[in-house]
Order: C-alpha cells, then sequence, then structure tokens
C-alpha cells in the first residue's frame, strides 16, 4: 500500500511540474488526431467563450456561430459584469465578432444562456439579462439588434419549438453552486432551506406568462433523506426532450458540513407529474438520445459509477461503455448518428483535457484531441471544453484555454468520420 501511494504521489508530482513548464511557455498545448482541423476564434486580451454543453452555437446550415466576448480579466465572479454578446461567420477568411447585445447576468460555465430561438432560420437569439431589477429573458434579432420580446423571468432549457422554456432562481443557483447561477441580484429566499414559493418555473414564449410547476419545498418533502437535516436545496441542469414531452432536473441539497447531494427526476409534461430516476448521492452530466432515452453519468448501488442509459418507457437502465468510459464528462450524440458520442474530460495530472468520440458500433473510442488548461483555470474559473455538435454532425466547437485565455475553437472532424466509417465516400465525379 506504501508503494501505491508513493508512486501516485510521483505522478502527481511529474504531472505539476510538467504543467508548470507547459504554463511558462504554454508550448506543447494542442494536439489533434488524424484527420481533424481547426480554426481558432481569438483576439488578443479578450475573453472569447460560449457556455454549456446543452445548446448549440451553431446558426442554420452551420454558417455562422454565436459568441461571448469580455476583457480578458482574472475576474473569479461574474456579478455585474458585461458580456458582450455577437456572431461570427464561419469560412471567413478574417473572422470578425459582430456585436449584436449585452448582458450582465452571465456566468463562467453557463453564460446567460444564449441560443438560437427555434431553429435560427429568422436570426433570432434568446438570453438572459439584467434589468428592472430582476433576470429576465430576451428574444432579439442577431442582424438589426431589435429587441422583440422581453419576459419577467429568465430561461434555463428552451423546447425545440421555442414556446415554451423552464427556468429556475439564477441567484440561489450562484449562492449555492458558485460558476453556475447569476451573483448580480440577491435571492430573496436566501435565508429558507426549502421555499414554497421558489423552484421550477415554465415561461409561456409565446403569451409571456409563467407558473410556478413544482418547489423546492414539495421536492424536499419527497422521499426525505437523512442527509437533508438541517440542508438547503435548490435545483439545476434542466433539459427538455427532443419532443418536448418531457424534462430532465436535478433535485441537489447541500448539508451543513458542505457535502452536496443529488437526485435526478424527469418531469412528465402530460401529466404534471415527476419521475425519480433512482440515483441516490451521485447524478451528473446528461443528455436525451431521444424522446424517452437519457444518458448521464451516475452512480447506483448495483453498478457503480459509470454512464448510465435510462430506458423510460421500460423502466429500465444500462451501462454503457463500462470500460472504455472511464470518467465524468459532458456528452452529447451526434445529429448524424446516435451510436455517435462526443464528450470530454477535466485535466489530467499534466493539465491536459481530452476530447474524445465513442463509436457505440464498434465499441471503440477514439481520441479527437488534447487541449491543455493552465492551472489558473480552475475552480468556478475553469474552462471546461463543453463540446458541441455542429448541426450538420461535421464540426464541433469547444471552449479551450490552452493558450492562456479563453478561445473558441472550431473543429472539423468530416476526415475522422470518414476514416471511421461514419461518413459516405465523397460522390464520384459524373
Amino acid at each position: 500500500m506504501v508503494a501505491l501511494n508513493r508512486r501516485g504521489i510521483s505522478r502527481r508530482l511529474v504531472g505539476r511540474v510538467r504543467q508548470l513548464l507547459r504554463s511558462a511557455s504554454l508550448r506543447d498545448c494542442l494536439h489533434l488526431s488524424n484527420g481533424v482541423s481547426l480554426t481558432e476564434f481569438g483576439e488578443p486580451d479578450k475573453d472569447i467563450f460560449f457556455g454549456y454543453y446543452d445548446v448549440t452555437p451553431f446558426g442554420p446550415g452551420d454558417r455562422t456561430l454565436l459568441a461571448m466576448r469580455r476583457p480578458a480579466e482574472p475576474v473569479a465572479q461574474a456579478a455585474g459584469t458585461p458580456v458582450e454578446l455577437g456572431v461570427y461567420r464561419i469560412g471567413d477568411p478574417a473572422p470578425r465578432f459582430r456585436r449584436f447585445g449585452l448582458s450582465t447576468a452571465w456566468c463562467w460555465q453557463q453564460g446567460c444562456r444564449l441560443q438560437w430561438w427555434r431553429d435560427g432560420t429568422d436570426g433570432r437569439v434568446i438570453y438572459n439579462r439584467t434589468d428592472h431589477g430582476r433576470h429576465e429573458a430576451v428574444i432579439q434579432s442577431v442582424e438589426t439588434g431589435e429587441i422583440l420580446s422581453v419576459f419577467e423571468r429568465p430561461v434555463y432549457s428552451v423546447a425545440a419549438d421555442g414556446a415554451s422554456a423552464v427556468t429556475l432562481n439564477f441567484a440561489r443557483l450562484q449562492h449555492m453552486r458558485p460558476g453556475y447561477g447569476y451573483g448580480d441580484l440577491d435571492d430573496p429566499f436566501e435565508s429558507e432551506a426549502a421555499p414554497r414559493e421558489d423552484g421550477l418555473w415554465q415561461v409561456d414564449l409565446v403569451t409571456g406568462g409563467n407558473r410556478l410547476l413544482l418547489s423546492l419545498a414539495e421536492i424536499a418533502a419527497f422521499q426525505p433523506e437523512s442527509s437533508m437535516q438541517g440542508a438547503k436545496h435548490y435545483f439545476n441542469h434542466l433539459l427538455w426532450s427532443p419532443d418536448g414531452s418531457r424534462f430532465f432536473f436535478l433535485h441537489l441539497w447541500q448539508a451543513p458540513q458542505g457535502r452536496r447531494y443529488s437526485r435526478a427526476f424527469v418531469w412528465e409534461r402530460a401529466t404534471r407529474k415527476f419521475v425519480f430516476l433512482g440515483a441516490k448521492d451521485h447524478f451528473s452530466h446528461h443528455w436525451w438520445i431521444s424522446e424517452d432515452r437519457l444518458l448521464a453519468y451516475s452512480t447506483h448501488h448495483d453498478t457503480g459509477r459509470h454512464y448510465h442509459l435510462y430506458r423510460l418507457a421500460e423502466g429500465a437502465r444500462d451501462v454503457v461503455a463500462p470500460d472504455l468510459l472511464l470518467e465524468d464528462g459532458h456528452p452529447s450524440t451526434s445529429p448524424l448518428d446516435a451510436s455517435l458520442l462526443l464528450t470530454d474530460t477535466y485535466p489530467d495530472p499534466a493539465g491536459d483535457q481530452h476530447l474524445l468520440l465513442y463509436d457505440g458500433r464498434g465499441d471503440r473510442l477514439l481520441r479527437v484531441g488534447d487541449f491543455y488548461s493552465p492551472p489558473a483555470f480552475r475552480g468556478e474559473v475553469r474552462c471546461d471544453l463543453h463540446p458541441r455538435w455542429s448541426r450538420r454532425g461535421t464540426l464541433v466547437c469547444v471552449d479551450s484555454a490552452h493558450r492562456g485565455q479563453r478561445r473558441l475553437c472550431l473543429l472539423d472532424i468530416e476526415e475522422l468520420l470518414r476514416a471511421n466509417d461514419h461518413l459516405s465516400p465523397p460522390a464520384a465525379p459524373s
């Protein structure tokens, strides 16, 4: 046991030394696999980034890319500081950030929930901002900059038809999980462990109305556990299914000693009831494979900690690639082929974040690239890759700090996919 510990300490020490040497020069900071090409969107003294992995920055036809921009300053908290919202044209010889908006309601991990409204064909986006002493959502034209609609609540996840959104209290979220909510306004329910007037809200993006779907008091009363004694409750990670018939959410609570617990649920829109997915103590990143199949990195007493596939219609679950997908990441499946799973890793001992592609048909794991994460980007200000597919499934967008500041990186993986039999060969000339 002592020898194993020494080897572990040695590996960590070697990794730390390597990190320090790489940070001094930022050399050896990026490696791409064969068949992968890279375009970087960055500016001197600016952070360029997008946010979370559950929405796409790609516009119609993969011709444009949404982004956020701010001065590259070492600010731990984003509270109240402005971030510019803009768009790049993919394929321009000299890509230029075209600003259309501004927001002070944003965070390092999830941005301001900037996303195309509906399919983006009409050039409209939806995002959160702070105004009128509240967090609110707006729909805006990218081309004209005109604000077309204002909603009394912010949005978290927007249904594919653009008619409905679900949301939560971003001020409470920031207090409970720094880096995920907005710290520029106080939480009116901060002193309450599980308030009855706060929780999950539905926002009607047609009429502008909103209603409370599920309160924190209600979810805390569902099958209460001993760890909830004296704990404070909150919600996070809401995500609509592809057809908008249900959405996923996490119920989390923090015990007085500081430990965080989580449970996973699915809200059924037709019945207005929730379904408990059964994982206790740990449930992490997730993705809807289809209307009734959900993938998530979670822990169950009988299978352990793995990626699990939840088959809601059958009330069953399966372990996915237990010998290949060994750690948590931000998963999503290709719009071309649901057997292709894109995910990433947190920094390894040498500081590398790995971008991975799991091929479910061949049960193999492909490494797309490695991105160095400098030690300054840890904790609340970390820069996760948060990989996002393009609409056509041949491009991937990540946030990366491998050059010492945040940049938006566009990876063309078409040749990699073709080499691994996931794209048809080009048609022969006629």
